[in-house]
């Protein structure tokens, strides 16, 4: 049974979902588990070949947890005996708050200590005395994805000392200077067992006044986590940008520019919206040389448009505005990026492409992932970036805009869809900003082919980059929310 797992595991990351849904198949034949159960239900595509099996799957997950519902299934241990999240639905480019309250309702259903308190009594808190914040992270020290570090590590080293004890609760790993300069910036770090209900205990042992979550939904012990009382005071930001529909979780904190009106229908969490993202960047250290396009073996008589996202960014909706460049401008070249864990999600998307422009797959270029700064070098030598819609970037975009290169963005109804947006009304840059796909279209050829004026809108980013990095005020603006808070707590 153990081996089904691991094929399924394997299977399931590099989409191969047949087979992964046979793999646990085969495991409970030999040994029943709910566990496998609940795993086999939340098991869906990486990359999807339209809109309809989005929904599909979506509909699936639905009726299917109702069935083990119906069953009386029970589980000791979520995050050992499924060790999932629900992290791919983010990317179907739709409003998540109520199927992530029916996940989040159904394990609490069939496994209730999920929503743990500790049975101990708080210290008051005196006037004057500091607020104890503790930040609950996996991501923020992982080895190989640093995006949660880069955009946290300037918030935790930051808060005022006078005002914050900052605590890090952290799950061990290696190290690397961006962990080891998270971990300096912290007055305090902690290190957790990887179990759920030791972790839980050892951070219910401390008297923190708020648990900040940077990336809930990320992996699997920190969303489980997540589920119990653990501070006054719980919150999370948008490492991975969509609701949580825990009931235990207080707060999202988002920003102005990152959510339209009536955007509080999108959280089971109470929205707060900053006046400015959250984020304290850090500017990135440039590539040392020129672009080249000889580096990447890429032509010189061709337009580059380069989208540099993880292919199951790649939402259906987006291969028509793909499609269109393709056909508008015979000199383009695509050039995209396979990812870092499977080569196979490339494939599945070329496979898709091939049904969609198939007259033009053969001007379609994956990349494999690279080094940091080979990868910015890389967005460097592009004419234009192209930005997914639905789900856009983040530390690419700050890493795009260091460099001075344009990435054309196309905001959508999600937060999730609007970074670029907000970085470029901070900046006050919004050459590049559509509001329909025709114009996100047209933005971009334009790019590609009007040298002059993408030599204009290049200056304007470089002359303005510097109002997103190393942004004081979002830091004042956070701590004067956690101080709202822990009041509000308190009356």
């Amino acid at each position: 049974a153990v081996a089904y797992d691991n094929m399924r595991n394997a299977y399931i990351y590099q989409g191969k979902l047949e087979e992964a849904v046979l793999c646990c198949e085969k495991s409970l034949s030999i040994r029943h588990d709910p566990g496998i159960e609940v795993r086999k239900v939340m098991m869906i595509p990486v990359i999807y070949e339209s809109g309809e099996q989005i929904l599909h799957y979506r509909e699936k997950i639905v009726t299917e947890l109702e069935s083990l519902k119906a069953k009386g299934i029970r589980l000791h241990d979520p995050n050992a005996q499924v060790g999932s999240t629900n992290f791919y639905l983010a990317y179907h480019g739709m409003n998540d708050r109520e199927l992530q309250q029916k996940i989040a309702s159904f394990y609490i259903q069939v496994c209730p200590e999920l929503a743990w308190t500790p049975n101990k009594e708080r210290k008051a808190r005196k006037p004057g005395d500091k607020i104890n914040i503790g930040v609950v992270s996996m991501h923020l020290y992982n080895m190989s994805q640093q995006t949660i570090g880069k955009l946290n590590r300037g918030i935790i080293r930051n808060l005022s000392r006078e005002k914050f004890h900052v605590r890090l609760f952290r799950f061990t790993g290696g190290e690397t200077h961006l962990i080891k300069a998270i971990a300096e910036g912290a007055d305090e770090v902690i290190d957790l067992p990887s179990e759920l209900k030791p972790a839980r205990e050892m951070i219910a042992a401390y008297d923190t006044d708020i648990l900040f979550y940077p990336d809930i939904g990320m992996d699997s012990l920190t969303y489980f986590l997540a589920f119990s009382r653990l501070a006054p005071v719980q919150c999370m930001t948008w490492g991975h940008p969509v609701t949580t529909g825990i009931p235990n979780m207080d707060y999202f904190i988002s920003s102005q520019d990152l959510e339209l009106p009536g955007a509080e229908d999108h959280y089971s969490e109470r929205l707060v919206r900053l006046s400015r993202l959250g984020v304290y960047y850090y500017p990135p250290e440039l590539p040392d040389t020129k672009p080249s396009r000889e580096k990447f073996a890429f032509p010189e008589d061709c337009n580059l448009y380069a989208c540099p996202h993880a292919p199951f960014k790649f939402h259906p909706d987006f291969d028509l505005a793909l499609a269109a460049i393709l056909r508008s401008d015979p000199k383009a070249l695509l050039i995209l990026i396979e990812g870092g864990t499977f080569k196979h999600w490339a494939e599945l998307l070329l496979k898709r492409f091939s049904k969609t422009f198939p007259e033009a797959i053969d001007r379609v270029r994956f990349m494999p992932a690279m080094p940091t700064k080979d990868f910015m070098s890389l967005m460097a030598t592009a004419d234009v970036l192209l930005e997914p819609p639905y789900f856009g970037g983040g530390n690419t975009t700050y890493e795009a805009l260091a460099c001075g290169v344009p990435f054309v963005t196309w905001p959508g109804p999600f937060m999730r869809g609007r970074v670029t947006f907000a970085l470029y009304r901070q900046m006050g840059v919004l050459d590049c900003v559509a509001n329909n796909p025709q114009s996100y279209i047209e933005i971009a050829i334009r790019l590609a082919n009007d040298k002059a004026w993408r030599e204009e809108v290049r200056a304007k980013i470089r002359a303005n980059s510097h109002l997103i990095f190393e942004d004081i005020e979002a830091v004042r603006e956070l701590e004067r929310f956690f101080e709202s808070a822990v009041r509000q707590h308190e009356r």
